[in-house]
């Protein structure tokens, strides 16, 4: 009985630290500033051999104004 009971004060204490560890990770994370740079989708493909190819997200490059 005394098994049991040493047991579930185990299972509640290890619950309790991994809700705390959630609420701590959620509050110190950080924003995202993805919206602040405008995104141009282009498409990475491997150096060597054949593989997949993928579309990243990567900021866009300024161009300077055109000439008058």
């Amino acid at each position: 009985m005394i098994a049991v009971k040493k047991l579930r004060a185990l299972v509640l204490l290890f619950a309790l630290a991994v809700i705390f560890a959630g609420g701590f990770t959620v509050m110190t994370a950080g924003t995202a500033d993805a919206s602040l740079w405008p995104c141009c989708w282009v498409m990475v493909c491997p150096v060597q051999g054949p593989g997949p190819c993928w579309e990243e997200c990567r900021p866009c490059p300024i161009l300077p104004p055109p000439p008058p």
